[in-house]
């Protein structure tokens, strides 16, 4: 079915003519069910893993990985997720870029040759879960990069993984708590896609966790020109040359006895805390009605950045779509005015049954709201993953230009995203 795009001024939705669409798509879901749900970890004897499904990354295999390297055979496609409280990332192989999707590594599904749980396993160091990202012999107990986890806020999520073409490697962007009392992203390496784990925890040599955090929580990456640029939780903008980038990946540099950690991404502040503010908004602002983790996209023009994310507070939380554009002001962005509706619940699976509440900050399932947005280009079509009843299950959509702007966005150097 194809949804009308909405403007939204406020508390007020209004529709929006055809000249005035912000992201110009109609939406067709692919299914009416979710391509990954509690089915899977059910048939695979593991029920509690899959009570809480969210953050997909969808990417399409590339020729140069072997068959007998794949998951299996006839995997071409490869279904990246998380719990929001889990010790592991998941994934889910199929043949067919809609499923059916094979949970990898898990439960009754455990491969013997890949350690742990799923591609990379907070739990392999041991109770409370850690993963020295430096030797141990190089950082105290209190300081260096150490991710771990005790009590209810330790965990590993987000997944963000693009295909590095010119190296021959699986980059995923992640976040996890850490030994600094703060959640950040980072970024792991793999030869094949399905083992990201550091060499100690039996990784593979010269792949693993780059020493040094990125930025802040749900880091979600994207090429404009020669810069890199990320979107963290809450809206925040984050910055990097694209050669800088490339030097990261070549040096892998591991970071010192740094307190605090010293992030690779320059901060660029937030553009939607700044809109809120030249709106007079700040007050809805503070009450928690903020942006949520989304995706960050550029469009072929060269000058825009598409958003696509969900924002905490709303009633009922649905995925929006905002273009940001620089301002004039050197490494500052502005909100373009009008906030485009993709998508919002319309079947169980998505928490339709469930009473239309203004959605709180967290872990959430059993509500009315759809959450964590990503991109997949595919043979020229572009489509939508999120997850349904808060983090329940994931699925898929077609999103479709209204216009005639090609959807691929710009060409990356040196990192291929596939899932764009």
């Amino acid at each position: 079915m194809s949804l009308r795009l909405l403007l939204m001024i406020g508390l007020w939705v209004l529709p929006l003519s055809a000249q005035e669409l912000i992201g110009q798509y109609s939406v067709e879901r692919l299914a009416s069910g979710p391509v990954i749900s509690g089915a899977l970890f059910d048939r695979a004897g593991i029920p509690d893993d899959g009570l809480n499904i969210n953050g997909p990354s969808l990417i399409k295999l590339p020729d140069w990985v072997a068959e007998e390297d794949r998951a299996d055979p006839s995997a071409r496609y490869y279904l990246y997720f998380a719990h929001h409280r889990g010790a592991y990332i998941r994934m889910a192989w199929a043949a067919e870029r809609e499923g059916p999707f094979v949970l990898f590594n898990a439960g009754d599904l455990d491969v013997s040759a890949h350690p742990g749980r799923g591609v990379l396993d907070m739990a392999l160091g041991g109770t409370p879960w850690r993963i020295d990202v430096v030797p141990p012999s190089d950082v105290s107990e209190l300081d260096g990069v150490v991710l771990r986890g005790a009590g209810s806020w330790a965990h590993i999520a987000s997944p963000q993984v693009l295909i590095d073409e010119q190296r021959r490697q699986f980059l995923m962007i992640f976040h996890a708590s850490t030994g600094w009392g703060q959640q950040l992203s980072f970024l792991a390496t793999s030869s094949d896609g399905l083992n990201f784990n550091m060499p100690a925890d039996g990784g593979q040599a010269g792949h693993g966790i780059i020493g040094r955090p990125l930025g802040a929580a749900y880091l979600a990456l994207s090429w404009l020109g020669d810069q890199v640029y990320g979107l963290a939780n809450r809206g925040v903008l984050y910055q990097l040359a694209s050669a800088d980038f490339e030097d990261f990946l070549e040096r892998r540099p591991a970071l010192g006895r740094e307190e605090p950690p010293k992030m690779l991404f320059e901060a660029l502040g937030n553009p939607f805390w700044r809109a809120a503010r030249a709106a007079g908004r700040l007050d809805a602002w503070r009450r928690g009605r903020q942006p949520r983790h989304g995706f960050l996209r550029s469009l072929p023009d060269g000058q825009v950045l598409e958003v696509i994310n969900s924002w905490v507070g709303d009633a009922p939380e649905r995925l929006l779509v905002s273009h940001l554009r620089p301002s004039g002001t050197q490494g500052t962005w502005r909100v373009s005015p009008g906030v485009g509706e993709l998508l919002r619940s319309e079947h169980d699976w998505e928490g339709r049954q469930f009473p239309v509440l203004p959605s709180l900050d967290g872990s959430a399932v059993e509500v009315q709201q759809l959450r964590d947005p990503s991109l997949f280009l595919d043979e020229g079509r572009l489509f939508l993953l999120y997850s349904g009843a808060g983090e329940m299950a994931i699925g898929m959509a077609e999103l479709i230009p209204l216009d005639a702007q090609s959807p691929q966005g710009t060409t990356l150097t040196g990192v291929d995203a596939y899932h764009r």
